[in-house]
């Protein structure tokens, strides 16, 4: 729409549930921030789509990429296998429900010492984590709702880790800082709540358990097609091999506005940093890329692959 002047009208406000996981150590060298976001108004569409194919499987119990069977059977596998094609579908048909970012950290290239006084991986791990998760929500709600000319976030709901939940800051740093910054994102609550994503522990959020279990098999699947880290795994593999196509497009063709995935400003991957960090004044986004080596892609030449020629 547009004013008596030729104008654009924005719409005025979106708002968004925001869920989070992530993924350590695959292959020893690469940790994942991973949210997953849905429009309020789509929340329960979304819930309706994964149980239905709770209902159609039979399988009513927590789901985690690391535990599917490695023989790629049973309901189980299924219901995973579901859930990644509606993903898929998603931005096939343009939906507008699901959306993700993911972002990878390269171990090899940090130096903790730029992340507080301990300097070992696991001490600085909730700093580190702390600094690239608000990176991550910002890239991803930023880029994927700009047309709003104001974003409320009812909720950031992340996966209780035990970690960062006693971290001394984690829960309300984000929200503090990005209120500082940014006009245009409001925030409903004023701390990142925690929650179980086997819905039979979580006390008051269950249904949102899938969301959780959700984001936590996308980061699988993506990472599984980056690393190829379990090449015995045929479970891991073939659930891998349903986002391979996305992933591929997502790695080497990330503006594509007119693929017929649908993936431009819904979907995002990147990684970071480019090289070793020399100093602790880090220019993030010179650091961050999306151009890398796809392990299984490159295990699978030689095969028909038929989505190597990206549209």
């Amino acid at each position: 729409m547009r004013d008596i002047f030729g104008n654009p009208i924005l719409p005025k406000e979106v708002e968004l549930y925001i869920f989070a996981d992530e993924r350590k150590k695959v292959n020893n060298r690469w940790d994942y921030i991973a949210i997953l976001i849905i429009p309020a108004d789509k929340i329960s569409e979304a819930l309706e789509i994964l149980d239905r194919h709770r209902r159609e499987t039979r399988y009513n119990k927590e789901i985690k990429f690391t535990n599917v069977n490695k023989k790629a059977k049973g309901e189980k596998f299924e219901l995973v296998k579901r859930w990644l094609k509606e993903i898929i579908l998603d931005g096939q048909m343009r939906r507008g429900i699901f959306y993700f970012n993911i972002l990878g950290i390269d171990k090899y290239y940090l130096n903790y010492e730029f992340f507080g006084n301990d300097n070992t991986p696991k001490g600085k791990y909730p700093n580190v984590y702390n600094r690239f998760f608000r990176t991550t929500f910002l890239s991803g709600v930023k880029s994927f709702f700009n047309e709003y000319d104001g974003i409320l976030v009812k909720n950031i709901f992340h996966d209780s880790e035990g970690n960062l939940e006693h971290h001394e800051y984690f829960s309300w740093h984000l929200i503090w800082k990005v209120r500082q910054k940014e006009d245009k994102i409001h925030f409903e609550n004023d701390e990142i709540i925690f929650i179980n994503s086997d819905s039979e522990k979580e006390p008051k959020y269950k249904k949102f358990s899938n969301f959780i279990q959700l984001i936590d098999v996308i980061v699988g699947s993506v990472s599984y097609c980056l690393d190829y880290p379990s090449p015995n795994n045929k479970g891991q593999e073939q659930l891998a091999e349903i986002m391979l196509p996305l992933v591929d497009r997502l790695v080497n063709n990330p503006s594509n506005k007119n693929s017929s995935y649908g993936y431009f400003n819904k979907y995002k991957l990147s990684f970071f940093p480019k090289q070793k960090l020399k100093n602790a004044n880090i220019n993030l986004p010179g650091e961050i890329y999306t151009k890398r080596e796809i392990k299984l892609e490159e295990k699978k030449l030689g095969q028909p692959f038929l989505f190597r020629l990206r549209e």
